[in-house]
């Protein structure tokens, strides 16, 4: 499974997701990518699955979540198992 976390380093909130989703992938022994929408390539990645709202979430380049979820709401986007 590849997961991105879609993120604007301006925004505090972001930089809470990104440490919620740092622990959890890190836990769940997932791949986890940050995604900087204001770079050329983060912002291209991010129009191509149309994220407009930051943070958020993609699984396997699907919008799973947006906002900052808790360590729990992460965790129940992870299948059991983890990285399959």
């Amino acid at each position: 499974m590849e997961f991105q976390l879609f993120i604007s380093q301006a925004f505090a909130p972001c930089r809470e997701a990104e440490r919620v989703w740092q622990a959890v992938a890190t836990e769940a022994g997932v791949a986890l990518t940050i995604v900087d929408i204001n770079s050329p390539a983060g912002h291209d990645i991010a129009e191509r699955l149309h994220v407009t709202v930051v943070p958020a979430v993609a699984v396997d380049g699907r919008l799973a979540a947006i906002g900052v979820q808790t360590e729990e709401e992460a965790r129940a986007l992870i299948p059991a198992g983890g990285a399959r």
